[in-house]
């Protein structure tokens, strides 16, 4: 594998500028913030008559095409690993979905972001580290609110008070 270079720099930089974009900033916002609990929300989505269809389509086809960059060795993997972390994100957020969407809907549904994950360890690293990030968030949000509110209030004898002078 080659080293990074100028040119991993320069693509990265311009890919982010390409994030920047108003319209894009919308569709990554819908996809990050989105969080299907089965694959009938997702495939829900990604009908065509959906509202929030071209904003899904948007943001995973972009991270489609940055993935297919590392996998071809295009952007160094490494690179991808540091800076691209919001589309191995999204690979880990709809994994648990993938195969059921292929077979029902979009044969090659992540399959850049797949190839990309398995071509390098640090981004099959990358990956490993969001799906356990994304499954203590999710075991966080199922928390009930009670237990939540017990866990964030301080407890009785940690409670400072002021000395006189």
């Amino acid at each position: 594998m080659r080293e990074a270079d100028r040119n991993d720099v320069d693509l990265v930089l311009k890919l982010y500028d390409l994030r920047r974009e108003p319209e894009m900033r919308k569709a990554r916002k819908f996809v990050v913030e989105f969080q299907p609990k089965t694959t009938a929300e997702l495939l829900e989505v990604m009908n065509w008559a959906h509202p929030e269809n071209a904003h899904v389509r948007q943001a995973v086809s972009y991270w489609e095409m940055v993935a297919d960059f590392a996998a071809r060795g295009l952007l160094h993997p490494e690179m991808f690993a540091a800076h691209c972390g919001e589309g191995i994100l999204i690979y880990a957020k709809f994994l648990p979905f993938r195969d059921e969407v292929r077979a029902a809907y979009n044969p090659r549904f992540l399959a850049n972001l797949q190839r990309a994950v398995e071509s390098h360890p640090a981004v099959a690293e990358k990956a490993k580290m969001m799906g356990e990030m994304l499954a203590r968030m999710a075991a966080q949000a199922a928390m009930p609110a009670v237990t939540a509110k017990k866990a964030a209030k301080p407890s009785a004898s940690k409670k400072t008070s002021k000395s006189k002078k």
